[in-house]
């Protein structure tokens, strides 16, 4: 199988990239590319169930099927005259201070002076704007990265008042010096943030770390402890925490357990299911429902591993009104093609899908009745929101948005992320080299590009 450069890769290399700016509207032709489905078939491998007393599903696993032929989107060179920004709200720095636009109107100014604001991140009612001050990095779109460390934790107000510092050096150094923020997220429908604390013997990924969970209110500055720092162990870079869509609850884990809080940092499901954690640590990945009635949870069968090995996963649905776990069944299951990649199970934003990898190939399980078709080629994605915020694309295989029922969309570059359900950003790419950024829009089964400074960040209102 030909290697190809991670998406990690690919997103360290943008954020090297120094240019500074807003949105230039100019809409480009993208080429068509046709990739037949995928036809290869593999033996099954022997699946051991993590907790063999757990009751499965009783139905029958469904004969699995491949996925239908489908033709491409064509790519048409006559888009509107320029991207409208009406519905949007743009984010950028320039001159060292952090900019906020309201769709047409014109740029309010939120920060004068001191260090360089990093990382901003915006409420739901995009009235209120989380960022770091530091030196030394630069400003990116792509601000749902969980990988940025956080110094400090400042916020403003979008008409560019209110500037408080949250969350400080010296706060942070309270929980042990060097102790950085990780994952700041607003919940839901609030102007509350949530964030992991840090502190880690080395930079190395199976480093033991003291990691901790906090709640600010960046309205008045309180800060909420959940869980204190005490214990040691690995750090998910993709944080221990969920919370739910209706901003009630939040699910953590822990080495060996899971548990429930609710927005007052009280537990209110504890040890949902427990696992053997492995060594070094596979960390389980959490997916809320869309109603909040529960969770869908990925969990590692291994106790220990090496890199190169594959490992399988078993997939449970927990549902909180009875506080019950139960397995679901695969065939095949969810397994690593072990390259070191286990972000192998990616859950539609409304609940009704699985997209998942077998080794070199990737499947589609409706969560509804179980039936299971083949997909493609195994993707190994990294990306942490893959779907598109309606379920009906997947960004695959880097090149390509396949449709759940549809034609698929080629892709000439790589895919950064999701703006709403029918635009996305993208590194167009010629050969090795990354030409420029493009936002690409897809209207009536047709995609245009525009051009897209990449250190501006927008989100729909």
């Amino acid at each position: 199988m030909t290697a190809k450069p991670s998406r990690f890769f690919w997103t360290i290399l943008l954020a090297l990239l120094t240019a500074c700016g807003g949105v230039t509207p100019l809409a480009t032709e993208t080429s068509t590319a046709t990739v037949p489905p995928a036809t290869k078939t593999l033996p099954l491998p022997t699946f051991f169930p993590i907790r063999p007393t757990e009751t499965p599903f009783q139905t029958p696993i469904p004969t699995i099927t491949p996925w239908p032929t489908v033709t491409p989107v064509t790519f048409t060179p006559t888009p509107p005259s320029s991207f409208p920004l009406d519905g949007y709200i743009l984010l950028f720095r320039k001159d060292g201070n952090l900019y906020f636009q309201d769709g047409n109107h014109s740029p309010a100014r939120l920060t004068s002076g001191g260090e360089e604001p990093h990382f901003p991140r915006v409420s739901d009612d995009n009235r209120k704007i989380v960022f770091a001050r530091k030196n030394g990095s630069v400003f990116t779109n792509q601000v749902e990265s969980p990988y940025e460390e956080y110094p400090n934790i400042y916020s403003v107000n979008t008409d560019g008042s209110k500037e408080q510092g949250l969350v400080t050096e010296q706060w942070l150094d309270t929980l042990g010096k060097g102790t950085k923020a990780y994952l700041p997220t607003f919940v839901p429908g609030t102007h509350k943030l949530l964030f992991n604390t840090r502190l880690c013997g080395s930079e190395e990924y199976i480093s033991p770390c003291s990691v901790g969970l906090y709640l600010v209110d960046t309205d008045t500055g309180e800060i909420l402890e959940f869980i204190h720092p005490d214990e040691t162990r690995q750090y998910d870079r993709n944080g221990n925490f969920k919370i739910s869509p209706d901003g009630k609850m939040v699910s953590v884990f822990a080495p060996g357990h899971m548990d429930i809080y609710d927005m007052s940092g009280k537990v209110i499901r504890g040890n949902i299911l427990p696992y053997t954690p492995s060594t070094p640590e596979i960390f389980p990945i959490q997916y809320w429902l869309p109603d909040s009635s529960g969770l869908i949870l990925t969990m590692p069968n291994v106790i220990k591993y090496a890199l190169a090995t594959s490992v399988s996963f078993t997939v449970w649905r927990y549902t909180l009104v009875n506080n019950i776990s139960v397995q679901l069944p695969f065939d095949p299951p969810p397994k690593s093609g072990g390259e070191g990649c286990f972000n192998i199970v990616r859950v539609s934003p409304n609940g009704k899908w699985i997209f998942y990898d077998n080794y070199y190939d990737s499947y589609i399980r409706d969560l509804d009745n179980g039936s299971t078709r083949l997909f493609g080629v195994g993707t190994c994605f990294m990306e942490l929101s893959p779907w598109s915020p309606d379920s009906k694309y997947i960004a695959y295989d880097d090149r390509r948005l396949a449709a759940i029922d549809g034609p698929y969309v080629p892709i000439d570059g790589i895919f950064l992320r999701w703006i709403d359900a029918n635009h996305f950003l993208y590194l167009k790419v010629k050969g090795a080299t990354i030409s420029t950024t493009l936002l690409a829009e897809i209207i009536d089964g047709k995609t245009f590009t525009y051009n897209f400074d990449p250190f501006t960040f927008i989100k729909p209102k």
